[in-house]
């Protein structure tokens, strides 16, 4: 898992429900000879934690984030193959986290998302306690993908009725632009994570994810979730700025519609979380 640069497509094992015999042999997978996937990077074994599968996938990532580079990690999936459990960890986890109950720390069933984020955190403050000749900081931002339309999680979690309103007293929204090549999302907030307080909240808002019950999965994602993370580096000698991003897409269930719900009352609304 060296290999920082290009793309990397790695299919994660969930723990097996049903005793079906999952082998992977060199570089094929195949669950009792009905499903065969032999074009991944890498697999990862079902026995395989989120702890182990952070410490293996994300540092080598983080240090290409902290060098400049921009690092997105996808996770994509039916509805009930671990996506958000990968990426999150499980349901309430986030709730929880930010109300303090586990602390700094890195809390042994957190998904890979709030693992980075307090390495990052932590590594920042290392670096700037450390360093005369650099100076960082980092903010954060994340938007949500819904049949309701895109929406800004941290407009999202606050006070029922509260509008953002510009200088002008005109409300604000998110607009994605289409028209540049890669799109580009705009009208979004992003808020500087300077302390510990400041983690805690950031956890409070990714709590208010989208989510409904489904009969594959009783706390299902029911959007696209995009998280990041910006890093921005002052050289001081230079009074020069880069900026690096480390993205994560917790995207909606790719499965199909009937097999997930059972009824016609949701397919359009499936659907249209599906084009965006």
């Amino acid at each position: 898992m060296e290999q920082t640069a290009g793309l990397r497509f790695l299919v994660r094992v969930k723990p097996n429900e049903k005793d079906s015999v999952v082998r992977i042999v060199n570089s094929t997978l195949t669950v009792e000879g009905t499903l065969r996937c032999d074009n991944a990077s890498s697999f990862i074994s079902q026995e395989i934690e989120n702890e182990k599968l952070f410490e293996e996938l994300i540092p080598p990532r983080i240090n290409a984030f902290m060098e400049g580079f921009n690092v997105n990690i996808l996770a994509y999936g039916q509805t009930g193959s671990g996506k958000t459990h990968t990426v999150f960890g499980p349901p309430g986890c986030m709730q929880r986290a930010s109300t303090g109950e586990f602390g700094m720390d890195a809390w042994e069933n957190y998904g890979i998302l709030p693992r980075a984020i307090l390495k990052v955190f932590k590594h920042v403050n290392l670096m700037n306690s450390k360093q005369e000749q650099r100076l960082y900081l980092i903010s954060c931002g994340a938007i949500e993908l819904s049949v309701t339309g895109t929406e800004d999680m941290f407009h999202k979690s606050a006070e029922k009725g509260h509008m953002r309103l510009d200088s002008a007293g005109i409300q604000k929204g998110i607009l994605i632009d289409d028209c540049s090549s890669p799109p580009k999302v705009c009208g979004h907030e992003e808020f500087v994570l300077e302390s510990e307080k400041d983690i805690l909240r950031f956890f409070g808002v990714l709590a208010k994810r989208n989510t409904r019950g489904t009969k594959m999965n009783s706390s299902s994602s029911r959007s696209h979730c995009i998280i990041w993370l910006h890093l921005y580096c002052l050289e001081r000698a230079t009074q020069s700025i880069t900026k690096s991003k480390f993205q994560f897409c917790d995207l909606a269930g790719s499965e199909r519609i009937q097999e997930a719900h059972g009824t016609k009352i949701f397919l359009n609304v499936e659907r249209k979380v599906g084009r965006q």
